[in-house]
């Protein structure tokens, strides 16, 4: 016997390699398309059933500065706010309203 062949046998080494299998990360058609029909339907459900939850989106003006534009939904009022920390007292209000 070869040192070889006494070595795979002492290892449990098959003398015979098994093909390699490589995980393919990239999602088929088919997945794509369930991941766009799940995140439509998400998106449908959301709003037929509304939220309650303010919508705050983050602006820059013309200068670069950063200002806000909140939304609550319960009362359909909108705001325009200049700071995070104008923001935060807009939402404490809404909370303690």
């Amino acid at each position: 016997m070869q040192r070889l062949d006494l070595y795979r046998q002492l290892e449990l080494i098959s003398s015979t390699p098994e093909p390699l299998t490589y995980f393919n990360p990239k999602p088929t058609r088919w997945q794509r398309l369930a991941r766009g029909v799940q995140a439509l339907w998400q998106r449908s459900v959301k709003s037929v059933l509304g939220s309650s939850d303010p919508v705050i989106q983050e602006f820059r003006d013309s200068k670069g500065d950063r200002y806000f534009k909140v939304y609550d939904p319960i009362t359909q009022s909108s705001q325009i706010v200049e700071s995070e920390s104008e923001l935060r007292v807009w939402i404490e209000r809404r909370y303690l309203q």
